[in-house]
């Protein structure tokens, strides 16, 4: 959270006119470390004076529910003040968020504005949910473009492509969907609140191009510390933006390019490991290396990093 914002705070009036909920864990947050971190990003953002802090206790019997149970009680409670002050869109918030929106205010200004058109266009009519943040290292998802140079992509994607709830734009309608769902099921029936999304709006849910903010790398996961590790990798902001591109630029299911970024990867570790053992061998034989000797230190340390990778992801 302690990445540099605009100078100028931007104007989210168009986009969010009911406030920001911010769900956090008391409990899990002996320090205050976290909330802390999400307040900072708030307040540069220009969004902490809206803010509404949701403090609920973690379910250690069963953190996916807990986080299920934490949205509904927060959409519950957005429901009922926009009911009450006629507002149209609140933001939701976890405290794991971290600002990646760089530092021209100008670019983010026309992304908001750009947001705002679209959740305001037909009466709010043609979207359920934008995402300001969302997982892009899914399966089965489809980032759809709209206008060349748009602000606002189409996320395509099933019930098992966990997008996250990291900060998500919903107003009445949607909101009003996820509680009526959650009424009929009589409670949380085993199914996340990122799969209770997907399986609600299958093709009303949009996203910020690029994404404001993301899931940040450094925060530990209240649902699943196990990945933490690879989180760390993947959630750095060169990694997921050059992703997001991709997906963004394609159009391709992830489905489609995951199975060809680790053939490749593959590849280029086979190639790097030949060269290396090439060199070695040369010098073992030799007892001197004719070539460079960066070009198979090099091909080494490549080759590792990228078997790491595959190993890990």
């Amino acid at each position: 959270g302690d990445k540099a914002f605009p100078p100028a705070a931007p104007d989210w009036s168009g986009l969010i006119d009911g406030g920001t909920y911010l769900i956090t864990c008391p409990n899990a947050d002996g320090d205050g470390a976290r909330l802390a971190g999400a307040r900072s990003v708030l307040e540069r953002a220009g969004l902490w004076e809206s803010t509404s802090v949701m403090g609920f206790s973690s379910d250690d019997g069963d953190r996916i529910r807990g986080c299920y149970d934490s949205h509904l009680a927060v959409l519950r409670r957005a429901l009922r003040d926009m009911q009450r002050t006629g507002s149209a869109r609140v933001l939701v918030v976890e405290d794991n968020l971290e600002y990646v929106g760089g530092d021209d205010a100008t670019a983010l200004g026309r992304t908001i504005e750009a947001l705002s058109d679209f959740a305001g266009a037909d009466g709010g009519g043609g979207w359920d949910v934008i995402h300001l943040a969302y997982i892009s290292y899914v399966p089965d998802l489809i980032v759809r473009a709209g206008a060349p140079g748009g602000s606002v992509v189409q996320l395509l994607c099933g019930p098992a492509s966990a997008l996250g709830t990291t900060a998500y734009v919903i107003g009445e309608r949607g909101a009003g969907a996820l509680v009526a769902a959650d009424a009929r099921s009589e409670g949380y029936a085993g199914v996340p609140i990122p799969d209770a999304m997907a399986a609600l709006f299958p093709d009303t849910r949009y996203a910020a191009y690029p994404m404001p903010f993301h899931r940040a790398a450094a925060v530990p996961s209240l649902v699943n510390p196990r990945l933490d590790g690879l989180r760390r990798l993947l959630f750095r902001p060169a990694a997921f933006r050059a992703w997001e591109r991709v997906l963004v630029g394609t159009g391709v299911s992830t489905s489609v390019l995951f199975p060809a970024v680790v053939a490749g990867l593959a590849a280029a570790a086979c190639a790097a490991t030949a060269s290396a053992a090439g060199a070695a061998r040369e010098y073992l034989e030799t007892g001197s290396y004719g070539g460079n000797v960066a070009v198979p230190v090099a091909s080494g340390l490549v080759s590792i990093s990228l078997l790491v990778l595959l190993a890990v992801g």
